[in-house]
C-alpha cells in the first residue's frame, strides 16, 4: 500500500505533451462555441471551463497558455474601456437584440459589432472591467469565467454563489427591461453567457495571430463565424 507521501508525489509533464493538450482544449472550446451558436446556451459553462484551463494562473493552478508562453502575447480586445462618468450600466462584450416580445444579450462577434477592436497585454485584458452594473459593481473577464466555471455549473455547482454575481445573473443588476407592445415590462436575463461566448471569440482571434497551428484545420473558426 502506498503511503500518503507516495500518493501525493507528482511527475513533471514532458514538454511534448503540451501541444496536444492545447489542441484538445481549443477543440473543446470550438465545439462549445458551435453548440452555443446553435442555441445551446448552456454551453457557455463548458466554454468557461476550457477558458479557465487555458488562462487561469494562481497558486498551484498553472494555465495552459502560460505553460506554452502565450500569456506573453497581446490579446484581442473587443470591449475597450468603460466610459468615464457614464451613469448607466454597461456590458461591453455584448449587444442587445430585440423583438416585439423580448430583448436578449448577444455576443458582439455575431455581427462584428466591435468598439474599435485592439490588442492588450494579457493581465490587463484579463482583469480590466468589461461590465458595470447600475449600482457600480464591476466584472472583468476573469470574474465572469471563474464564477461560471467554479460556482455556477461549469466544473462545480456551489451551494452558495457570490452575491454580486447572483445579482448580475439572476437579479438584473444591469437594470434593463424589455417593454412589450402592450406595455408589459419583462426583466432581461443577465449578460454572462453572451459575454463568455465573446471572450472565447477573442481567445480564438488571439490564437489566429500568435499560434494558428494550435487551431484545428488551420484557421478554423466556429461555423457561425466562417461566413465572414
Amino acid at each position: 500500500m502506498l503511503d500518503r507521501d507516495d500518493e501525493m508525489a507528482r511527475v513533471k509533464r514532458p514538454d511534448f505533451e503540451l501541444t496536444p493538450q492545447l489542441e484538445e482544449q481549443i477543440g473543446f472550446l470550438l465545439s462549445s462555441m458551435d453548440a452555443y451558436d446553435g442555441d445551446a446556451l448552456g454551453e457557455a459553462k463548458r466554454m468557461a471551463v476550457s477558458l479557465r484551463v487555458l488562462l487561469y494562473d494562481r497558486g498551484q493552478s498553472v494555465s495552459l497558455f502560460g505553460q506554452v508562453g502565450l500569456l506573453r502575447c497581446d490579446f484581442f480586445d473587443t470591449a475597450g474601456d468603460l466610459r468615464p462618468g457614464n451613469p448607466l450600466s454597461e456590458s461591453r462584450l455584448t449587444y442587445m437584440e430585440q423583438s416585439a416580445d423580448w430583448t436578449v444579450f448577444r455576443p458582439r462577434c455575431v455581427r462584428e459589432d466591435y468598439r474599435r477592436p485592439g490588442w492588450r497585454r494579457f493581465e490587463r485584458w484579463w482583469t480590466v472591467p468589461v461590465i458595470k452594473t447600475s449600482a457600480g459593481e464591476m466584472f472583468s473577464r476573469s470574474d465572469l469565467v471563474l464564477s461560471m466555471a467554479d460556482q455556477d455549473g461549469g466544473a462545480h455547482v456551489d451551494p452558495a454563489i457570490e452575491e454580486r454575481y447572483y445579482r448580475l445573473t439572476r437579479g438584473n443588476s444591469l437594470g434593463w427591461v424589455h417593454t412589450r407592445p402592450d406595455g408589459t415590462e419583462v426583466r432581461m436575463d443577465g449578460p454572462q453567457a453572451a459575454s463568455v461566448r465573446q471572450i472565447a471569440h477573442e481567445v480564438i482571434r488571439t490564437l489566429q495571430r500568435w499560434a494558428v497551428g494550435a487551431l484545428p484545420d488551420g484557421r478554423r473558426l466556429p461555423r457561425s463565424e466562417r461566413r465572414r
